[in-house]
């Protein structure tokens, strides 16, 4: 990734140098870091930028766990989150969430998700349903400070 890559996704990058050059030594450094932080940030969501498949094993794994963790293989996979022209499923949660009264609305997270995920009666897969919520985030119609949500619409 290059480094005027790197500053489009800001302080939720960080970069971690690794010791050694072993086989799976990756891996290894990846859990350890996976652990360590979602240990400190149970309620952060951690995306592993890479094409190996190789990670997806320890990801299906945190995730069993309740962790919220996704595999992406390029920045353009995130920025794709970003509403296409027709985006049916981002306009029914607008439309869902613009209805209900701002104190009603979810105050974390992952309680959005889960409300999201019900619009579609749970129809949608998660990554689909974390699109979504992503997409309020980057059209900047939801913010998060200190794991409160607050709603600009």
């Amino acid at each position: 990734m290059s480094p005027e890559r790197a500053q489009q996704v800001g302080n939720r990058l960080e970069w971690i140098k690794i010791e050694g050059d072993g086989r799976n030594n990756l891996d290894f450094h990846l859990a350890f870091h996976l652990g360590q932080l979602s240990a400190k940030h149970r309620d952060a969501e951690f995306l592993v930028l890479s094409k190996d498949k190789g990670f997806d094993p320890v990801i299906r794994h945190a995730v069993g766990t309740g962790l919220r963790c996704s595999r992406v293989e390029s920045v353009a996979h995130l920025a794709s989150a970003e509403v296409q022209v027709d985006d049916p499923h981002f306009e029914k949660a607008l439309k869902i969430l613009f209805g209900i009264e701002k104190k009603s609305r979810p105050r974390k997270r992952k309680t959005l998700e889960t409300q999201v995920a019900s619009l579609f009666q749970k129809k949608e897969p998660p990554a689909e349903i974390r699109r979504i919520v992503v997409v309020f985030f980057a059209k900047k119609l939801i913010a998060e400070a200190g794991n409160a949500l607050t709603y600009t619409f």
